[in-house]
């Protein structure tokens, strides 16, 4: 009997895209997203063990947050207990959402932060955040399509080099204190250059196949 072949129910794209003042494609970049870290599945974990009818609440998921801290997350505050966790951050807000930065080291899933992080900014080094933005969902046949997006603008006077990518989200501990998780982080095969003047648009495409 022949081997049975396996049907693939996700997938996962990480699409980076370079242009210039002119709105001109100067790079396009796209791999295979698989830098899901331990911190998504613990914070997926406390999801699951919610019961919304008791009011039942688990205490006990604890990830690191960027600053490499343990952090409890969930609170057991009435005020707290279901307040969504976000990462579509606005422009200028570089703590959370997409991230770029310059690391190379390669990813773990103990990773609770990016390497190299590119702060927010037009000094040296730094890139200018957007706004995340976020496509709807969009089916095609037997498939389900959303894209996460952010652009960053290079202001800086010199070329940056982006090496690593990841998405942190914000939320509450059990101490009702806003915090910052890394839940996913690669590094590229390819290294991609952001000429002056010139912007980058990072873009996370989940698909999903019934």
């Amino acid at each position: 009997m022949g081997k049975t072949r396996r049907r693939l129910l996700e997938k996962l794209t990480l699409e980076l895209e370079v242009r210039d003042k002119n709105g001109k494609l100067i790079k396009k970049h796209r791999q295979v997203m698989g830098g899901w870290v331990k911190n998504w599945m613990s914070f997926m974990r406390a999801i699951y063990r919610c019961q919304f009818v008791t009011g039942t609440v688990p205490t006990d998921e604890v990830i690191k947050d960027t600053g490499g801290a343990e952090r409890t997350i969930f609170s057991t505050s009435s005020t707290y207990v279901y307040v969504f966790h976000s990462f579509r951050a606005p422009t200028g807000i570089d703590t959370y959402g997409i991230q770029t930065g310059i690391g190379i080291t390669p990813v773990a899933p103990t990773d609770y932060t990016l390497a190299g992080k590119i702060t927010h900014g037009t000094g040296a080094g730094q890139l200018q955040y957007g706004e995340i933005t976020i496509d709807s969902v969009i089916v095609s046949d037997n498939k389900s399509s959303v894209k996460v997006i952010r652009t960053f603008s290079n202001g800086s006077g010199a070329t940056i080099t982006v090496k690593e990518i990841g998405i942190v989200y914000t939320g509450f501990d059990s101490g009702a204190i806003q915090r910052f998780f890394l839940i996913a982080r690669d590094v590229l095969t390819t290294p991609i250059d952001v000429p002056i003047g010139s912007t980058l648009t990072v873009r996370y495409i989940h698909d999903v196949f019934a």
